[in-house]
């Protein structure tokens, strides 16, 4: 059996996987292994469809919690790709990012068995030119929105080795052009993986009625 014909457990195979993340994998075998997976997923939107409605809350639990042969940072770090294709997807299909996101942590939360207020607000503008990262660079310093932003400069055609290499120094990163160059021919990725803080834990303030802080409508 071929392992194009191959059923695997999740959207991918375990060598699928490997060749993926594997530099020395050629370009069309790549490009092979995505479409395949691409039409996997396209499948799974729609059994996901009929999952949510479906699964019982221990069925839910069962997959996102701890286990004996899952971690939780592994488990939050995969939910959190998950989140950011799905976001990125909504971004391509001209979705409506805010209401989307918000009708959907409000039904959930819901279904949990908790009330709950929800307000997200999403600023959007076109990414920064390097010249403009490096001078925000200059004049902030090492943040978390600016590690990402900086992360990403890896991926921008118009940054050489040089200015990324500047920049760097200037979030005190140690890196070269030669090393930043380097790192550029050795990626497989098309776009960076995510950093992801996972030991974070909320316990919800449950005497607290979300509806008293909001106005009520007019009657």
């Amino acid at each position: 059996m071929t392992e194009h014909s191959t059923a695997p457990s999740g959207l991918l195979t375990p060598t699928e996987r490997e060749r993926l993340h594997d530099s020395e994998t050629s370009q069309k075998k790549r490009n092979e292994l995505r479409e395949r997976a691409c039409d996997r997923l396209e499948t799974t939107l729609e059994d996901i469809r009929v999952l949510y409605p479906t699964l019982r809350d221990s069925d839910i639990e069962s997959v996102f919690t701890e286990g004996e042969d899952r971690d939780l940072a592994d488990i939050r770090v995969a939910t959190q790709d998950a989140l950011a294709l799905f976001v990125h997807g909504m971004l391509h299909n001209g979705d409506d990012l805010e209401w989307r996101l918000s009708e959907a942590i409000r039904n959930a939360t819901l279904d949990y068995g908790e009330d709950v207020s929800v307000e997200l607000e999403i600023r959007r503008g076109p990414f920064p030119t390097v010249e403009r990262c490096l001078q925000r660079f200059d004049r902030e310093g090492m943040t978390p929105e600016n590690l990402a932003l900086f992360d990403r400069l890896l991926f921008c055609s118009e940054a050489d080795p040089g200015q990324l290499a500047a920049a760097a120094e200037s979030l005190g990163i140690e890196a070269t052009p030669d090393m930043v160059q380097g790192e550029l021919e050795r990626t497989t990725f098309e776009r960076l993986p995510q950093t992801a803080i996972v030991s974070v834990d909320v316990e919800p303030d449950l005497d607290c009625d979300p509806a008293a802080n909001q106005e009520s409508p007019d009657r």
